[in-house]
C-alpha cells in the first residue's frame, strides 16, 4: 500500500524549506539599540524598611530581595512595592533614584505639538482667486 501525504516534501524542497525556517524575521537590534531599551525599561529604586519587626522575617520582594536582620533594603519602585507602601507594610526611608534614561529625558526639550491638517491647501485644492488665469 502506498501512502500519499500532502505534507511531505521531496528532497528537492528540503534545502529551500530549511533556508526559510532558519532565516531571520528581519533586522537584528544593534548593541546601541539594546542598550537604549535596557535603560528605558529600568525601574527607579527606593530604599524601604518594614513598619513592624515581625514583617522583617516574612516579607520580601518577589524578585528575591529579602530584608536583612537590621537596616533597610533597596527595592524597585514597581506595583508590588507601591502596594506594600499603600498597605503600610513598608515605609520609604530614602528618595527614589531616577535611572539615567529618565534624567536624560527630563533634560531634553519638549517635542513640538502636531497641528491638525488645515481644511484648505494641498495638491487637490482649488487655486485661490488672486492668482492664475482670469478670462475676459
Amino acid at each position: 500500500m502506498i501512502t500519499i501525504n500532502p505534507f511531505t516534501f521531496g528532497p528537492q524542497n528540503t534545502a529551500k524549506m530549511n533556508a526559510q525556517v532558519n532565516a531571520g524575521s528581519g533586522r537584528y537590534a544593534g548593541d546601541a539599540r539594546l542598550k537604549q531599551l535596557r535603560e528605558a525599561r529600568r525601574l527607579p529604586r527606593v530604599r524601604v524598611v518594614p513598619t513592624r519587626p515581625e514583617l522583617r522575617a516574612v516579607l520580601g520582594h518577589p524578585n528575591g530581595m529579602r530584608f536583612r536582620p537590621s537596616g533597610s533594603i533597596e527595592w524597585p519602585m514597581d506595583s508590588y512595592t507601591q502596594r506594600r507602601i499603600r498597605d503600610g507594610d513598608v515605609r520609604v526611608v530614602a528618595d527614589v533614584k531616577q535611572p539615567a534614561a529618565s534624567k536624560r529625558a527630563a533634560e531634553q526639550p519638549a517635542q513640538t505639538v502636531r497641528r491638525p491638517h488645515s481644511s484648505g491647501g494641498g495638491s487637490g485644492s482649488k487655486p485661490s482667486s488672486s492668482s492664475s488665469s482670469s478670462t475676459s
